[in-house]
């Protein structure tokens, strides 16, 4: 299962995602290719939800194989709750039918940039303990 970092209140959730068929992943990609664009307007990223946890942070979860029944935009959702499974949805293993490359794509934004992004790994550690309140990680 797939479960929220932190309470929140789901902003976004692809209860009705249809899956690309192959011909259609490999023009988008040929596309993209071309046209880079950011992960949030490709389509790769499949079944999503995203979770707004206040403050200007965002988490995303992306490549689900299905959403929780209770997990719906609007909804809040307790750190840990479930909801969804991990899959391989948006990539070309699905479109293909197949099972393979089944992972969880987590992604963090603050304050709409993308966590990481151009930043030095002890900023992003710095940025967890405050976002998370995580007080045991190691400084390096």
């Amino acid at each position: 299962p797939v479960l929220s970092c932190a309470d929140g209140v789901v902003v976004r959730a692809d209860i009705d995602y249809v899956p690309p068929t192959e011909e259609e992943w490999k023009s988008l990609s040929q596309y993209y290719q071309k046209n880079p664009a950011t992960f949030i307007k490709r389509s790769f990223g499949g079944r999503q939800v995203w979770i707004d946890h206040g403050n200007g942070i965002l988490s995303t979860y992306n490549h689900l194989s299905k959403i929780d029944g209770k997990i719906n935009t609007g909804v809040r959702v307790k750190k840990g709750q479930r909801i969804g499974w991990v899959g391989n949805s948006g990539l070309l293993g699905e479109a293909q039918g197949q099972k393979w490359g089944q992972h969880l794509h987590f992604e963090l934004w603050v304050d709409g940039i993308y966590l990481g992004y151009n930043m030095s790994l002890v900023d992003i550690k710095r940025y967890l303990r405050w976002i998370f309140a995580i007080r045991d990680m190691e400084e390096n």
